[in-house]
């Protein structure tokens, strides 16, 4: 055999083997980590160029989204060199060392495809294809006509309401394509409005709250501060939720489309705050000078949460959400002074999710991961003031307090609080009530079950 034969026969067998470690099922483009060169890989039908894969944000500051389009921009080109269209999905991994929350964090895709700003982590969760991931999620689907290429950039950046709270925060992703298709259900919120039909839920008749309500009339409508919320009112059997071997109550789903909900029991009986003289008790946190303090509930409430959902790394599905501890001041009488939750819900019986926008040392429109639910929720879901009910979901049989103040008036804090029997009044912050914390799903959390207590809704395990 002569030596050209050989070496021709060696390099055939050698490009063999590299063509079959380069053609794998599914075709996912993956690089080293850190490099900054022009990359490529030709999948079975995908060839991917991408000049740098790794998304690095060290102490960003906080921009709009205005700033954002002009913020430094990863380029890619995705082509179809098949002849048969390909589904493509883009994904992005967070590594090992990023410190700063999904919550805070911008991504936008612009070119042949397009994503508008969208928060991280209200992105569907998605199977990582690197090591050292700490998150993975499916930033959007497309599809590659044969023989068509795809060209775009991905821009990421903190968010302008987004606040670091140290100095040490940095985010690091990876982010990829692959032709390997997520299994895609429906999220919660349309599992949840797809019971009723929005035609059914959008015809229902004007709610009178000045009367409880002690029917299952189901899901109404009602705008909020990201949108239309839809709530749940009355003897409801269907908002029953199994999350971290507790079970809950679906409130609402907020307007930007995340869950909440209320355990269905309470944690512990103590008072709002332990000090009641001066109109800032009434805040869920106020300010001594310039330092800020929790109240007692607050700090109750969150080391529930570290304990019960963080420490149990279920943290993962509960976003930051807004918790209004509205302390806007309707009107004054004399030394007595009354809230908005006091004109709203004791004089008019008008519930409302919208938060006044406040510059005062105690109350607002917080975001936070847990919380208490506010009067007008409660309203919401059948109380009313001063007249029992025993048959509404939030009913228990035992007091419990609400996050929204309601006056200040002969030299105490008053808060808005559910009774024995299920009626809703006010009572000083400092007196002792149940507490039920409230927390929110993500927006892309999906779901099995029925909803009712014997089948509750169970999220489903991010792998």
């Amino acid at each position: 055999m002569s030596k050209f034969y050989k070496i021709s026969l060696v390099s055939i067998g050698l490009f063999l083997v590299l063509s079959l470690m380069m053609s794998f099922s599914y075709g996912v483009w993956l690089s080293n980590q850190g490099s900054s060169d022009v990359m490529s890989f030709a999948s079975n039908c995908l060839r991917v160029i991408i000049n740098n894969d790794t998304i690095s944000l060290n102490k960003p500051l906080s921009i709009s989204d205005d700033d954002g389009y002009g913020s430094s921009a990863y380029p890619f080109t995705v082509e179809n060199v098949c002849t048969e269209e390909q589904n493509v999905e883009l994904r992005i991994d967070t590594l090992e060392g990023s410190s700063i929350e999904g919550s805070k964090l911008k991504i936008y895709v612009n070119g042949d495809i397009n994503l508008n700003p969208t928060i991280l982590e209200d992105l569907v969760p998605s199977k990582s294809y690197n090591e050292g991931s700490i998150a993975s999620n499916l930033v959007m689907s497309f599809k590659v006509k044969p023989d068509q290429t795809i060209r775009g950039n991905v821009r990421m950046w903190l968010s302008k309401d987004a606040v670091l709270t140290n100095n040490k925060e940095d985010y690091v992703g990876k982010y990829y394509f692959t032709t390997e298709e997520t299994i895609i259900k429906p999220i919660f919120k349309e599992v949840l409005l797809a019971k009723e039909g929005l035609d059914v839920i959008n015809g229902k008749e004007e709610v009178n709250f000045a009367i409880p309500e002690t029917l299952d009339t189901g899901l109404h409508y009602l705008n909020d501060d990201e949108g239309v919320s839809y709530y749940y009112r009355g003897n409801v059997g269907n908002n029953y939720v199994s999350f971290g071997g507790m079970v809950w109550r679906i409130i609402r789903i907020n307007g930007n489309g995340s869950v909440r909900m209320i355990l269905d029991d309470s944690i512990d009986n103590n008072s709002y705050n332990n000090e009641f003289n001066l109109e800032k008790y009434s805040g869920y946190m106020y300010h001594n000078e310039e330092e800020e303090v929790n109240s007692n509930v607050k700090n109750i409430i969150d080391n529930w949460y570290i304990e019960n959902i963080k420490n149990k790394d279920l943290d993962k599905y509960v976003i930051t959400e807004n918790y209004c501890n509205d302390s806007d001041i309707a009107n004054t009488e004399g030394t007595r002074i009354n809230y908005v939750g006091y004109e709203n819900l004791f004089l008019r019986y008008t519930p409302s999710l919208k938060c006044g926008s406040l510059e005062k040392d105690y109350g607002g429109n917080y975001r936070l991961k847990v919380g208490l639910i506010t009067a007008s929720e409660a309203y919401l879901a059948g109380a009313s003031l001063n007249k029992p009910n025993d048959s509404y979901y939030l009913y228990k049989g035992s007091s419990f307090m609400t996050m929204t103040p309601i006056d200040f008036y002969n030299g105490k804090s008053y808060v808005g609080i559910i009774l024995d029997n299920g009626a809703f009044n006010n009572a000083p912050v400092n007196e002792v009530r149940g507490i039920r914390p409230v927390i929110n799903l993500s927006v892309s959390t999906t779901v099995s079950g029925e909803g009712t207590i014997d089948k509750p809704y169970i999220i489903d395990v991010i792998e």
